[in-house]
């Protein structure tokens, strides 16, 4: 509907198409709070839910848009990161391209899983909670499952498998790799933003962000695709690094021997190591995280079985007096 008035004006198309998207979020907006304002007046409650929904421009409600621009900003960063990615692959590995795309998105999901998680760890941490025993929790529940990946990788997909080349699965464990440093870095984040400290947390994360498009563009100029997608986990590797630092949080002892049985796996697929190399890696970074990176994860379940068990016999013998 916007763009038929302004059909006969010379203007860029993609220009165009942007304009009339953003002014669709804006109407949307807009409306939304219209609404709010009518339907929630009529009662106290609503009246309390408007105040909440709706902008405030007092001293608070300003620091609050100030936290949440540079929160926003932190995210176009982010997206423009991964985005550049996708273009210099374009230029150095075409072949790779589609698969990176579809990797993409299934990470993307599986973020946006880990995203509800953060969100409980940022109301844990501004209620002055302990954050340290959820990310314990969330790391041994990521890393297990992708030691186990790794392991099959090593074992059924030496120099390829079926119709997966072994190119694409060198240049697929880096990427796995980024996508598991950014998510445990992503849940340290989230205490800090729990804890205001929003300042803080974008200038780790833009120094990561400025070293990884940096490495990308100079693996870019090299006509690499592995040092494009390993300059992205440098960049990782660094961010995560200040943020663990500026929360106090410690990284999971699994994490790192996770990142070299990736590399080791990513040569394995290169034709430079033999498979049993990186499968042993994959078997040392499982046992690490049942070992030790479990240890809290099964003393708190256990803790919690107990305390079941304790109120279910409390409950019985009310029950039995009771009769």
């Amino acid at each position: 509907a916007l763009t038929w008035p302004l059909r006969a004006q010379t203007l860029s198309p993609v220009f165009l198409a942007g304009g009339c998207v953003s002014m669709g979020y804006l109407i949307q907006a807009a409306f939304n709070l219209a609404v709010i304002r009518r339907w929630s007046g009529k009662t106290e409650i609503g009246v309390r839910l408007s105040t909440l929904l709706t902008p405030s421009f007092s001293r608070s409600g300003w620091r609050m848009l100030k936290a949440s621009l540079t929160l926003s900003m932190l995210g176009f960063l982010g997206v423009a990161n991964d985005r550049l990615t996708a273009f210099l692959i374009e230029g150095t590995a075409m072949g790779f391209l589609p698969a990176y795309l579809l990797l993409g998105q299934m990470l993307g999901g599986a973020a946006g899983i880990l995203s509800q998680f953060n969100r409980l760890l940022v109301a844990r941490a501004a209620n002055g909670q302990d954050a340290a025993s959820p990310m314990r929790a969330m790391a041994v529940l990521l890393l297990a499952p992708l030691a186990l990946l790794l392991l099959a990788v090593a074992l059924r997909c030496d120099n390829g498998y079926r119709d997966v080349p072994s190119a694409w699965l060198q240049l697929g464990l880096p990427v796995l790799l980024d996508w598991t440093l950014s998510a445990v870095g992503g849940g340290m984040a989230a205490v800090l933003i729990g804890r205001r400290q929003e300042k803080k947390l974008a200038l780790a994360i833009l120094f990561g962000v400025a070293l990884s498009i940096s490495a990308q563009l100079a693996g870019a100029w090299q006509g690499s695709a592995d040092a494009v997608l390993w300059a992205r986990v440098a960049g990782s590797t660094l961010s995560l690094a200040a943020v663990a630092r500026l929360s106090g949080l410690t990284v999971p002892a699994s994490l790192p021997l996770f990142g070299l049985a990736a590399g080791l796996g990513s040569l394995s697929q290169a034709g430079l190591l033999p498979w049993p190399v990186p499968a042993a890696a994959s078997l040392i970074v499982l046992a690490a995280v049942l070992a030790r990176d479990a240890a809290p994860f099964r003393r708190a379940f256990g803790a919690i079985g107990a305390a079941a068990q304790t109120a279910s016999g409390k409950t019985r013998t009310n029950s039995r007096c009771a009769d």
